[in-house]
């Protein structure tokens, strides 16, 4: 694996910064605190995700997000990854992308490290769990090695286990353990499944003689059914026979009730017919009689004096009107005579000319408008003696308009009265016939009635017959019954008995199977105690051994690279802890000077990651190294062995952080760090 660019937004320090990477030594310089380990975390979260808590310290303070892309290359294929950080009630990862064979594929931080340890090629099991293979090999924070050497033997051994991968063996030892006891609970309850047997088998032999018996009073009991049954039959058939018989006696009964209901239905209709014949004779003599008291007008004649008597009242009410307009004509007239005199009376001068009026004058004009008056009241006089005898005449003429059309209604009445004593002769002839046809219908049913009651007659002993075979019947279905009751009771007792015997055949096998299950279980767990527990011990100590030797080689020689003191001298003891030997007495780790710890420290790490690179050699970062702070405490003598050490490891990129700046002249390429107002910036040089 080759890191080729990191490009870091809203962490920690930095705001939006690219750090390229190139092949051999690169060193990130510059002042303690000035963001160097940054760039180690932000690789390390761009490849794994972050773990939880470490969110807060990843993501700049003040802002809601940040991101980090990180570009590497394997082999001859290039990746492109990218994780990103929100800040809401804390800091979560958001869905991020990797790009890989030119394809952008988004995913959530699991899907994420499913795929960047796909290209690792780490195991799987890692998905859920600490990157230990990455931590020991490739980038192991100055603290964290310290610490795994100083700290308790258990600690350091458990975590060794696990990232050698042999902790397997432990485990598998442990869940054999959890077997082998689980397979001993399995057996005592087996056991108990499998008590009683020899009393179960002799409940089964029980319960079979009981069903033998059962069967020979079954067969005994189906024979004397089979009896009962043929004598049903026999009875059943004769009781067919006679109920066709009964059958027809119930049809001639039914046929006697209903030829009494049409008699019964008959003779009241012909009571009824009866009544009202008589009713419509009573009603044509009645019409009769009223047709004989009026005699028969002549219509037409009627009709054409009605109509001169109604000219002739019209002309009298034209005259009439004639009249009238004479006599108000008259009274205008002679109202406006009488309004001249009494103009005239008062009148001095004239209106048109204004000449004094003489008396001569108005006298002349009196007189003129009297004769008016006399003549007009003369007019009036004779018209009102004319409307009179005109009014007079007219009523004569109403009146006998009056008698005219009430005899019109009388002859209409006759006209109505003789249609109704047609229609109701007509009924009456239709009666007659209706009561012609019932009486012979009376006579045919009276015939059938005879008939049908002689027929019943000679019918009423089978009714006694079919009594006598229905006790029959009733005695055969009784004597059947009750053997069925006998066979289903021996039947019923059968099945119950069956099924105590199934259940205890079921609890037979079930014993026996758990006698047998029993026996394979203790094999079981002879194997596993004696057989697969042992081996895993040895084969784990197999490995660890070879690992020891392999490992505690490699510290003895990093060590002496770093140390030329040969008054102090290294090995590791059986739990991979470091022993330092000075001047012939051993120390602890914590009394060695700084240098010391960090050489120690250093050798340590050196020599885990080639054991575990060796131990999984299909890992796809076994070609890069970071070293942080790996020179913490070092004299200016011990900096130099810094340039044989880069010589040795022979890895294609090796990223170191230290602020030493003697660091500078051994490494192929400088990176420099510094941080200005709380905001960090990065320089590339060589």
């Amino acid at each position: 694996m080759k890191i080729i660019s990191i490009t870091l937004e809203n962490i920690r320090s930095y705001l939006n910064q690219t750090i390229e990477f190139s092949e051999g030594s690169t060193l990130l310089s510059g002042d303690i605190g000035s963001g160097k380990s940054t760039i180690l975390f932000a690789i390390e979260f761009a490849l794994f995700g972050m773990q939880r808590g470490e969110g807060d310290a990843l993501l700049r303070q003040g802002k809601h997000e940040g991101s980090v892309e990180l570009q590497f290359q394997i082999d001859e294929n290039q990746y492109t990854i990218k994780r990103k950080l929100k800040r809401s009630a804390s800091v979560s990862q958001e869905t991020g992308y990797i790009i890989k064979d030119g394809v952008k594929k988004e995913g959530s931080t699991i899907e994420l490290k499913s795929d960047v340890l796909e290209i690792l090629n780490y195991p799987k099991e890692l998905l859920t769990k600490k990157n230990l293979i990455y931590r020991y090999t490739v980038y192991t924070p100055q603290e964290a090695m310290k610490l795994i050497l100083l700290d308790n033997k258990e600690f350091r051994i458990d975590t060794l286990r696990k990232v050698f991968g042999v902790d397997k063996y432990k485990i598998m030892r442990a869940n054999a353990e959890l077997f082998i006891k689980e397979l001993r609970q399995q057996q005592r309850e087996l056991a108990v499944k499998g008590e009683g047997l020899g009393e179960k088998e002799k409940q089964q032999e029980n319960y079979l003689k009981e069903i033998s018996l059962l069967d020979e009073q079954i067969k005994h009991a189906s024979s004397k059914k089979e009896d009962a049954e043929a004598s049903l039959q026999k009875v059943l058939s004769l009781q067919k026979e006679i109920d066709e018989k009964i059958k027809q006696v119930a049809e001639l009964k039914n046929k006697q009730a209903s030829l009494d209901t049409a008699l019964k239905s008959s003779v009241e209709l012909f009571q009824s017919l009866t009544l009202q014949s008589k009713a419509l004779q009573d009603e044509c003599k009645q019409l009769d009689d009223q047709l004989k008291k009026h005699q028969e007008i002549d219509s037409a004649a009627l009709e054409k004096k009605k109509s001169l008597t109604q000219q002739e009242i019209q002309e009298n009410e034209r005259k009439l009107f004639s009249i009238v307009k004479n006599i108000n004509e008259a009274a205008v007239k002679k109202e406006q005579a009488q309004s001249i005199k009494n103009k005239i009376r008062q009148l001095d001068k004239c209106l048109t000319c204004l000449q004094q009026v003489s008396e001569n004058h108005k006298s002349i004009i009196m007189e003129r408008e009297d004769k008016q008056i006399s003549q007009q009241e003369k007019i009036i006089s004779e018209n009102k003696q004319l409307q009179l005898e005109n009014e007079k005449k007219t009523g004569s003429l109403k009146k006998l308009l009056l008698e005219i059309q009430d005899r019109e209604k009388a002859s209409e009445i006759n006209l109505i009265n003789k249609k109704n004593l047609e229609e109701k002769k007509q009924g009456l002839k239709k009666l007659e016939l209706e009561q012609d046809e019932l009486k012979k219908r009376i006579g045919l049913i009276n015939a059938d009635k005879a008939e049908t009651a002689k027929n019943l007659a000679l019918q009423s002993a089978i009714e006694n017959e079919h009594r006598e075979i229905r006790t029959k019947v009733d005695q055969a279905q009784h004597g059947k019954h009750s053997i069925e009751l006998q066979l289903n009771g021996f039947l019923k007792e059968k099945q119950g008995i069956q099924r105590m015997l199934e259940n205890v055949e079921d609890e037979i096998k079930l014993k026996k199977e758990s006698l047998e299950n029993l026996k394979k279980l203790g094999h079981y767990e002879e194997w596993l105690e004696t057989m697969f527990l042992n081996l895993m011990i040895e084969i784990e100590k197999h490995v660890m051994g070879k690992l020891y030797h392999e490992f505690n080689e490699l510290f003895q020689r990093w060590f002496k690279l770093l140390m030329e003191d040969e008054t102090i001298t290294v090995h590791l003891d059986g739990e991979f802890a470091p022993v330092i030997t000075q001047n012939g007495y051993e120390v602890g780790i914590e009394y060695l000077s700084g240098g010391e710890k960090t050489s120690c420290a250093l050798s340590y790490r050196l020599s885990l990651n080639q054991v575990i690179n060796d131990l999984l050699g299909t890992v796809k970062t076994k070609d890069l190294i970071i070293l942080d702070e790996p020179t913490d405490g070092f004299s200016t003598e011990q900096l130099d062995k810094i340039r044989d050490l880069l010589q040795q490891i022979q890895m294609k990129q090796i990223i170191i952080v230290s602020h030493e700046k003697k660091i500078e002249s051994f490494v192929d390429h400088v990176v420099q760090v510094r941080k200005q107002d709380h905001v960090s910036e990065v320089f590339v040089s060589g």
